[in-house]
């Protein structure tokens, strides 16, 4: 059972990760001179 419930947790850590700060972000550029801002592999909108 404790394993069980340690899958569980890393599982649930893995989609909701405790620990969101700008290292988790990352800024990619889409077009010329345009970008967008990734979190988590979450992608906001192009901006430009």
């Amino acid at each position: 059972m404790k394993r069980l419930n340690a899958l569980g947790d890393r599982l649930l850590g893995k989609l909701a990760p405790q620990s969101v700060g700008p290292q988790a972000c990352q800024t990619y550029a889409c077009g010329r001179g345009c970008y967008r801002r990734c979190c988590d592999g979450v992608c906001g909108m192009c901006y430009c």
